[in-house]
C-alpha cells in the first residue's frame, strides 16, 4: 500500500506530541511493508533545515518540506473579519505547497492520502483532482472544541468577542469539511463522539496514539525524590494557559506546605516562559535532548490543562515509563485512565493540595499508581497493534 502523509509541520525530530503521533504512523506503516511518503509545511515557528534531516529519514520517506509563514499577522487578521472564512485555516493556504503536492500526486499513484490534522485540509480539493486515492483525515484534535473552551474562559470582553468569531467560523469549517473525506481516524472515543455530534456521516474509527513500548528502562536515571515536572511545547496556548494557572494560582500554596518539593519545567520555548515568571523551587530546563531520560529523572508529572482536545502524547509516554501523573479532567480526556488507579486527577488548587498530601507521604501508594500506569499504557497504546487497526480501517475503505 502506498501512503502519502500531509503534515502541518515537519515531524523530525519527533519530540513534541504531534510529531510523535505522526511519526508512530509513518514508522508503523513502513515496518509492516507499506510505502510512506511525507510532505510537510515547514513553518517559521518549527523550521527545519534539510541538512538537519538524517540520511535514514530522507531515504525512508523522501520527505518534501515547503517553507510557510503561518504566524498571526494583525492586518490580515483584521481584514479577515470582513470575510466569512476561518482565519485559523486560511493561514495554512500556500500556492507553493499546493504545487508541490500536485507534483507528488502526478509523479506517483497512492492508495491513501492521510491528512494529519485539520490544518492540512484546505488541500483536499487538490487531492481529489489529481488522484483516486482514498482521503483520510487523521484528527489529532477536534479543533473548534479547543477554541470554544478558550473562548469560555476568556474574561477580556473584546478578546472574548474575537475568540467567539474565530470559534464559530472554525466550527463551521470543521463541520463542512469532515463529510468530504472517505474516512476519519479520530484519536480517542471522546473525539469520535464530538465528530458524531457535528454530523459526521463518513466512516469514523477510533485510532489511538501508538507509542514504542520497548523503552530503554535500564538506561534511564533514578528519579529525584520530591520532584514534580512539566514537559510540553510552550507555544501551544493550552499548555501556556495551564502552566500559568498552576504557577500563579497553586504553586505558592504548594511551596509553603511542601518546601522541599521542586518543580522542573522543560520543553520547546520554555526559555521565553522563564523570562515572565520567577518562583521559589522552580527550575526552567528548556528543551531537552532526551525526553525519556528527563521524564524518568523526576518523580511526579503535572499536566494542568484547563482546555484542549485530543490526547496528550506525553501522558501516554510517561505512563509507559511508570510515571505518576497529576492532571486535570481535561488533561485526561480521551485517555480511559481512572483516578487513583493509574492516574491522579485534580481540577482545583484544593484538590491538588489534597492529592499531594496523600501521595507524597506514601511511597506504597505512589508505587501502586506507577505500576498500574505502566500496565495501562502498554496494554492500550502499543504501536504495532494500533497500526494493525489503522491498516484494517484503510482496507475497509
Amino acid at each position: 500500500m502506498k501512503i502519502l502523509q500531509l503534515c502541518s509541520k515537519v515531524t523530525f525530530p519527533a519530540k513534541d506530541g504531534y510529531s510523535i503521533a505522526v511519526n508512530a504512523i509513518s514508522t508503523g506503516m513502513t515496518d509492516i511493508g507499506n510505502e510512506v511518503r511525507i510532505i510537510s509545511f515547514n513553518t517559521l515557528q518549527h523550521h527545519i533545515k534539510s541538512k538537519d534531516i538524517t540520511k535514514e529519514y530522507d531515504e525512508k520517506y523522501k520527505p518534501v518540506f515547503v517553507d510557510m509563514d503561518t504566524f498571526v499577522k494583525p492586518i490580515p487578521a483584521f481584514l479577515n473579519l470582513f470575510t466569512n472564512k476561518s482565519y485559523n485555516i486560511v493561514r495554512f493556504i500556500s500556492k507553493d505547497f499546493k504545487q508541490k503536492l500536485i507534483d507528488l500526486l502526478e509523479e506517483d499513484e497512492y492508495d491513501i492520502v492521510q491528512f494529519e490534522s485539520l490544518f492540512t485540509t484546505p488541500y483536499l480539493e487538490t487531492v481529489r483532482k489529481h488522484t483516486k486515492a482514498k482521503a483520510i483525515l487523521r484528527a489529532h484534535n477536534v479543533e473548534n472544541t479547543i477554541w470554544n473552551r478558550r473562548y469560555k474562559t476568556e474574561k477580556n470582553p473584546l478578546r472574548k468577542w474575537y475568540l467567539g468569531v474565530l470559534t464559530r467560523r472554525l466550527r463551521n469549517y470543521e463541520e463542512n469539511i469532515i463529510n468530504k473525506f472517505d474516512g476519519i481516524a479520530a484519536i480517542s472515543k471522546v473525539d469520535k463522539q464530538y465528530f458524531i455530534e457535528m454530523g459526521c456521516e463518513v466512516p469514523l474509527e477510533t485510532i489511538p496514539i501508538g507509542i514504542n513500548i520497548e523503552l530503554p528502562e535500564n538506561e534511564l536515571p533514578m528519579p529525584e525524590p520530591n520532584s514534580l515536572f512539566f514537559i510540553g511545547t510552550l507555544d501551544w496556548m493550552p499548555n501556556v494557559d495551564g502552566l500559568t494557572w498552576f504557577l500563579n494560582d497553586a504553586w505558592e500554596t504548594i511551596n509553603s506546605k511542601f518546601p522541599e518539593l521542586k518543580l522542573y519545567i522543560a520543553g520547546r520555548y520554555s526559555e521565553k516562559f522563564k523570562k515572565k515568571f520567577s518562583y521559589p523551587n522552580v527550575t526552567v530546563i528548556g528543551e531537552v535532548e532526551d525526553s525519556y531520560k528527563f521524564i524518568n529523572s523526576k518523580e511526579i508529572m503535572v499536566v494542568p490543562l484547563k482546555y484542549g482536545s485530543g490526547t496528550r502524547v506525553k501522558i501516554i509516554e510517561a505512563m509507559a515509563l511508570g510515571k505518576v501523573i497529576i492532571t486535570t479532567s481535561v488533561g485526561v480526556e480521551g485517555i480511559e485512565a481512572k483516578h487513583e488507579e493509574n492516574i491522579l486527577i485534580a481540577d482545583t488548587k484544593s484538590e491538588l493540595l489534597e492529592t499531594l498530601s496523600k501521595y507524597l507521604n506514601s511511597k506504597d501508594l505512589l508505587n501502586n499508581i506507577s505500576e498500574n500506569a505502566k500496565k495501562f499504557a502498554r496494554e492500550n497504546y502499543n504501536n504495532p497493534e494500533i497500526i494493525k487497526k489503522l491498516e484494517g480501517f484503510y482496507n475497509s475503505l
